[in-house]
């Protein structure tokens, strides 16, 4: 079983939370800054617990070289991180280092993340994609994401970046 902790959850409470539930043998951690907690939940776990972050795996390679042994990210390119997460398990950490920044670069595109699903044909461009609720307490104006609609020009270059970049990864 993995356990997802969020808001103001401590190392200790999932350290003992894991002792108490035996079937726990992984965390999806964004209590804090799981960068920060990881040598901390490790250590103190004996490595029985695993250590996975979310953050949409954007510190995926900080995080393996901590211990972690995966990330949840967002859906649209997770087959790329699979694909950093192979060659570094294989030892072959320049590369896993390229792929990461091939992932980095291609989510730093407008609106990447947003549009990599219809980009990559999973979904149709006629698709209403869901839109996340405000989260209570969070500044006005949301989570930083951009505001109005992605233009052609931006669709365009994050096709472009996937199969020029990217296509290497994919796996469907």
């Amino acid at each position: 079983m993995m356990v997802q902790a969020t808001g103001n959850v401590s190392v200790d409470s999932l350290v003992a939370l894991a002792a108490a539930i035996p079937s726990i043998v992984a965390v999806k951690d964004e209590a804090g800054d799981p960068l920060e907690r990881a040598p901390s939940l490790l250590q103190k776990t004996g490595g029985k617990l695993e250590d996975f972050s979310g953050a949409g795996g954007m510190t995926f390679f900080a995080e393996l070289e901590l211990g972690f042994l995966g990330t949840c990210p967002y859906t649209g390119l997770a087959d790329v991180l699979q694909a950093c997460f192979n060659a570094y398990q294989r030892g072959h950490k320049r590369d896993a280092y390229d792929i990461f920044g091939r992932f980095l670069a291609f989510n730093s595109l407008p609106y990447a993340n947003e549009y990599v699903m219809k980009a990559r044909g999973v979904f149709a461009e006629d698709a209403v994609m869901r839109t996340n609720p405000p989260v209570p307490g969070a500044p006005a104006g949301g989570s930083g994401r951009r505001r109005g609609a992605i233009t052609d020009a931006q669709k365009t270059e994050i096709c472009l970046a996937l199969v020029s970049y990217l296509k290497p990864f994919l796996v469907a």
